[in-house]
């Protein structure tokens, strides 16, 4: 199984982990959102500040990677890395896989359905800018592990449109979420990150400095996880397809 999707699922359902034996035993704290590192440019420079301060994922980006990018990500340690490609088929899933690739970014135009290897990686279709709502109301349906949605990360503050944005967009599914945002966001725009339903947050590595990341890190393990996990969340959406007078009309048939 995909080591980050290990940690998406571990955080989702809010297991700690024990250290050690008997009651006095140490829990390990689980951050309230997954963080995973970009890495565009300045690879070696990003691939060492992720490795130290212990990212959950970095992911790569850039064109001709494939033949060197196992010797970019062997500095990487323990952190598993993915890569964002263009086109995907099952011979170069293979060969990446076989590289130690964890998990890849595509876009659904460009993803061949055999180059999907079951629980070998985790795929993770990336969302263009304003979706259609096909789109969004296909995702569930869909081989993916999870989904990436990008917000302008040279924009360091986050608007109440972005949070309609994903919002809206989080409601059609039940996957986990991916989303590119600035590295440099505040305590309160993490917890409204958090409470629209964001999964993991991916930011820049080549261009965040080790002190702005070990920031980042310190402040996802302060903040408190959901309250309600997205399954709960959705079970109160009115299912789609079912308008607001048919609902009531159920409501008065359970009353008689």
């Amino acid at each position: 199984m995909s080591k980050l999707l290990s940690k998406l699922e571990r955080i989702s359902k809010g297991s700690s982990t024990p250290l050690g034996f008997g009651a006095a035993s140490r829990i390990e704290k689980t951050p309230s959102m997954v963080l995973v590192g970009l890495l565009t440019q300045n690879y070696s420079q990003g691939v060492s500040r992720l490795a130290k301060v212990d990212a959950d994922g970095a992911l790569f980006t850039g064109e001709n990677l494939d033949a060197k990018i196992a010797g970019l990500a062997g500095n990487l340690k323990e952190v598993p890395w993915g890569i964002r490609v263009n086109e995907l088929d099952s011979d170069r899933a293979n060969r990446l896989i076989d590289a130690g690739c964890d998990f890849f970014v595509t876009s659904p135009e460009t993803i061949m359905v055999d180059a999907i290897m079951d629980d070998k990686a985790a795929y993770l279709l990336s969302l263009p800018p304003g979706p259609e709502e096909s789109l969004l109301r296909a995702i569930e349906d869909l081989p993916v592990d999870a989904v990436y949605m990008s917000l302008n990360p040279w924009e360091s503050r986050l608007t109440l449109e972005h949070l309609i944005n994903i919002s809206s967009a989080r409601t059609m599914f039940d996957k986990y979420l991916l989303v590119e945002v600035s590295a440099t966001l505040s305590y309160k725009e993490l917890a409204s990150l958090r409470d629209v339903g964001v999964d993991a947050l991916v930011v820049d590595a080549g261009r965040s400095s080790e002190k702005v990341l070990t920031s980042l890190k310190e402040k996802l393990f302060g903040l408190p996880r959901q309250r309600k996990s997205r399954s709960e969340k959705l079970s109160a959406i009115i299912p789609r397809g079912v308008d607001s007078q048919s609902t009531s009309t159920y409501e008065e048939e359970d009353e008689d």
